[in-house]
């Protein structure tokens, strides 16, 4: 099991200042990062809206291990408070995810660092 801390060592930083967003540069190092450890990596893997009944979201990244997700991550600018940023409907989407571990990534647009915050799975066994 990797821990926060532990993604955010092994993450470390995306460039910025590239002309590509913070957000897109995360998406790729995670998708990258989870076939390094030997997952199936997806970017964009689609989930039922919360909201509009028929629509599609997306997760930004999972980490597949057969038929099983392992982790999911939604990616948000750092510049965002994250109390806030974990209520909105991007990240509620998580909470009625099946993965074994969720995460909300906040990338700093500034110094490309990120910040892996666990949610916990109260109420999801």
């Amino acid at each position: 099991m990797l821990e926060p801390t532990k993604l955010c060592e092994i993450f470390g930083q995306v460039e910025t200042g590239t002309g590509v967003s913070v957000h897109e540069l995360a998406r790729r190092r995670i998708y990258e990062m989870g076939k390094k450890f030997g997952y199936h990596s997806i970017m964009e893997y689609d989930v039922p809206d919360l909201v509009t009944k028929g629509r599609t979201s997306h997760i930004d990244v999972v980490w597949l291990s057969g038929d099983t997700i392992v982790k999911a991550f939604e990616i948000k600018r750092k510049s965002r408070d994250l109390d806030v940023v974990t209520t909105r409907k991007d990240s509620k989407k998580l909470w009625f995810f099946t993965a074994q571990e969720r995460f909300v990534v906040n990338v700093s647009p500034v110094t490309g660092r990120a910040y892996f915050n666990k949610l916990p799975n109260i109420g999801l066994e």
